[in-house]
């Protein structure tokens, strides 16, 4: 066909310069999903972290305390243990049930460290009454990384809390044990000098009636 060749240039330009627009449109498009998806997910796993703080306020024992952790982490596919410090007495808790002893002498070592201790796609997060041992971290996601990174001192801050609760409750429950043990002592030391005091009053009547 006849056609002018610096028209038929400006025909082909703007139809290239659509094309890489549209590219560049679409890869807005996949970044946007990709941001929109990563908020939906923070948004979900935070409100999880929500419901375990929540639920963390009526629980009144170490067992049910851990149950509930690893409930959440095997929501977010974490592999995890952990160790409880109580008046220098440590007890380790797995989501397996069983704590190998390569994995208490690695919480033992890394507990006065730093918050962080991270080695491989392992890491450690120390607070003064509980530390985790997260086993698989996602290393290849920086962004699932970092809002785990994120989310871990939320919810460890909730348990040495929780686990502090519980020690002051503790100590309370056994100083009114020891508190009642006493007056229940006393009480008996009372009666007993009751009784005493009433026979020697007996006695020295006797005695008067006697004289």
């Amino acid at each position: 066909k006849p056609f002018e060749g610096d028209l038929l240039i400006k025909k082909i330009n703007i139809h290239i310069q659509n094309s890489a627009e549209r590219l560049q449109l679409n890869s807005q498009k996949d970044q946007a999903e990709n941001v929109a998806m990563e908020a939906l997910k923070g948004i979900s796993e935070l409100g999880q972290v929500m419901l375990f703080i929540e639920q963390s306020y009526s629980i009144t024992s170490l067992d049910s305390l851990s149950t509930r952790f690893f409930s959440l982490t095997n929501m977010l596919n974490l592999k995890t243990s952990l160790m409880f410090t109580l008046h220098n007495k440590v007890e380790f808790y797995s989501a397996k049930g069983l704590v190998k002893p390569l994995e208490k002498e690695l919480f033992l070592s890394a507990k006065h460290t730093k918050r962080f201790f991270d080695f491989g796609c392992r890491t450690i997060i120390n607070y003064p009454h509980v530390s985790v041992l997260i086993k698989n971290m996602p290393l290849e996601n920086a962004e699932d990384y970092g809002r785990y990174k994120d989310l871990f001192p939320a919810v460890l801050g909730a348990l040495d809390a929780k686990i502090m609760a519980l020690i002051e409750q503790k100590f309370i429950i056994e100083q009114a044990r020891r508190m009642t043990e006493s007056f229940q002592s006393i009480k008996e030391t009372l009666v007993n000098l009751a009784g005493s005091l009433n026979s020697n009053t007996e006695n020295n009547l006797l005695h008067l009636t006697n004289m």
